[in-house]
């Protein structure tokens, strides 16, 4: 009775372990993702070229390498760049600038960088040292199809030797 018992109980957990190992699981996901282009960009001013301006491939990047700063008096370049909301039906929220690289080191007396759509925002200041000390936090509401010119605003110390260029690359951030 032993041997027989024995022999069922092994015989059941072999056919329960043919069962198991013919149960199959299979998990299947799918996963979607869109890549969306971003409305708001920037384009080119009615001074870009004079500044050196360069516009990203994403229009995401604008880099100036030859900023026109005064020596202890600040220029004005009123249109280095645009800020186009590229959605012709919905308005877009730009929700930051932010400074890539600059090279301003000591030279700088300081930079000032605008939006202006009939009213002007400071959007960033840099210091002597090339540091930012203001930088807009929030969101600024831009409504469909609009252009905002960005103005740089800035001067060098009056020590600074003349014919001196800096580059200064920033990029926008948008909801």
């Amino acid at each position: 009775m032993n041997k027989t018992l024995t022999k069922l109980v092994l015989l059941s957990v072999l056919f329960a372990t043919l069962a198991s190992a013919a149960t199959i699981y299979t998990l299947n996901a799918t996963i979607t993702t869109q890549v969306s282009t971003p409305k708001i960009i920037f384009t080119t001013g009615s001074d870009t070229s004079s500044i050196g301006g360069s516009i990203g491939a994403s229009g995401q990047t604008f880099t100036a390498t030859s900023e026109p700063l005064g020596l202890g008096t600040n220029v004005t370049v009123t249109q280095a760049v645009n800020l186009t909301n590229t959605d012709v039906s919905s308005s877009h929220s730009l929700t930051g600038l932010s400074v890539n690289s600059n090279d301003f080191a000591s030279t700088l007396s300081q930079l000032s960088i605008y939006a202006y759509n009939g009213t002007r925002m400071c959007l960033l200041s840099i210091d002597t040292s090339g540091a930012v000390v203001y930088q807009f936090s929030g969101s600024l509401n831009m409504p469909a199809n609009a252009v905002w010119s960005i103005i740089i605003e800035g001067c060098y110390d009056a020590g600074t030797s003349g014919g001196t260029t800096n580059t200064i690359s920033f990029s926008i951030q948008q909801q």
